[in-house]
């Protein structure tokens, strides 16, 4: 019967290296029972997210990303031989030696260099592989050929244990506080700062204006390009370029807020904009973040500049109102016909009547309001509107 000792340690796992993780230690789980060794089994303790950088290949330039890593504890067996646990496997080679750790232990160093001897029976031949054994009492490494390590194992294969260990724990390695590879942020695998992604956005318009990916016909959209001088590392950010794009962010943050209803993209975008980090599929929505502030810009300054007013108050009544007709618009919906009839006052005022039946008027005819209900005051594309609802009119001859 092979001795054994207990063994549990902690590990942390990247979120979009679980599932492989899952596969790997399930595969290492049925050798495990195929080669007679003692059960190893996994536990998922906790989960939680975490700030890590991501480097280029020449670690130059590096971005912060936001990943969510899974907490596992391994609890099972190592080995042990007589008072010895079995710590690594030594492959030989020309050129050097390659030491296939089978624990979390450090191996002495001396070990890269080592030539392929047997401290148990002191005989130096040719072998391609030896194994690094520790005392449990004194901690004192042996290293030891195959043939003698088999002796100790009740004649159960050495390569086998070795093998299955040394696969063990690389596949556990997996939570690493740094990568070095871009294209994890291009495949989806990590979140970035959208404040640090707006900030080349912004700068991308800037230099080209925006083109969005639908009306880009082949050619680099915006959002393509502000990813690719994010990840190449152009001109890193300025604090004055952070704090503008913090205005921008909350500019539209309020914008959204403050509508009362919400299309389809502008509900997409809410939920994108309260997010710290965002991932490369979202970038589409994201990067339109900045041409929608430069249109709320826009709109305040034509209405910080309009001089029209809102007529009366609202629920309370107008009369005796020279207009003249600007257009009207018939409106077929699920309740029947809608007549839309605007109209300008001699302030360019903007009056809005939806009438239920047709008034029979002209275009660029002037009229009388004899009577009105204000129903509403609203602001549509900069434009004040006063909406007025059971209208009496009377065409001026």
């Amino acid at each position: 019967m092979l001795p054994e000792k207990s063994e549990s340690q902690i590990f942390e796992i990247m979120d979009y290296k679980y599932p492989d993780f899952i596969e790997k230690i399930n595969y290492l789980i049925r050798k495990a029972n195929k080669l007679n060794l003692p059960p190893i089994v996994y536990n998922i303790t906790g989960k939680f997210e975490k700030i890590i950088k991501i480097w280029d290949s020449e670690r130059i330039n590096s971005i912060d990303c936001k990943v969510t890593i899974y907490t596992v504890e391994i609890s099972g067996f190592r080995p042990t031989i007589e008072g010895y646990t079995l710590i690594a496997k030594i492959e030989h080679l020309p050129t050097g030696n390659i030491i296939n750790s089978i624990s979390s232990t450090d191996i002495p160093e001396i070990y890269r260099n080592t030539s392929p001897t047997c401290d148990h029976c002191k005989i130096n031949r040719l072998r391609n592989f030896t194994y690094i054994i520790r005392n449990n009492d004194t901690n004192e490494y042996k290293q030891i050929g195959s043939t003698c390590l088999a002796d100790y194992l009740n004649n159960m294969s050495a390569a086998n244990i070795a093998e299955f260990y040394a696969s063990f724990y690389p596949t556990l390695n997996t939570g690493e506080s740094e990568e070095s590879d871009f294209d994890n942020i291009r495949q989806g695998k990590f979140n970035f700062s959208i404040v640090k992604y707006l900030i080349y956005v912004n700068r991308a318009i800037k230099q080209n204006g925006y083109l969005s990916r639908s009306k880009a016909y082949g050619k680099p959209s915006t959002c393509d390009i502000a990813l690719d001088d994010m990840i190449n590392g152009k001109i890193q950010p300025t604090n004055d370029e952070i704090s503008h794009i913090e205005k921008i962010i909350n500019t539209v943050k309020i914008y959204l807020s403050e509508k009362p209803q919400l299309n389809d993209y502008e509900s997409n975008l809410n939920i994108l904009i309260t997010s710290e980090f965002i991932r490369v599929n979202h970038i589409g929505y994201v990067s339109s973040i900045i041409p929608l502030y430069n249109r709320i810009m826009e709109d305040k300054i034509k209405i910080e500049s309009d001089n029209t007013v809102f007529l009366g108050e609202i629920g309370g009544k107008l009369s005796n109102i020279i207009v003249k007709l600007l257009s009207q618009l018939r409106i077929d919906g699920n309740y029947g016909i809608t007549f839309l009839y605007t109209f300008q006052d001699a302030n360019n005022n903007i009056i809005i009547w939806f009438s239920s039946t047709d008034q029979y008027l002209n275009n660029e005819e002037d009229i009388k309001i004899l009577k009105c209900t204000v129903k509403d005051h609203k602001i549509y594309k900069s434009t004040k509107q006063t909406i007025i609802t059971r209208a009496k009119l009377e065409k001026i001859s």
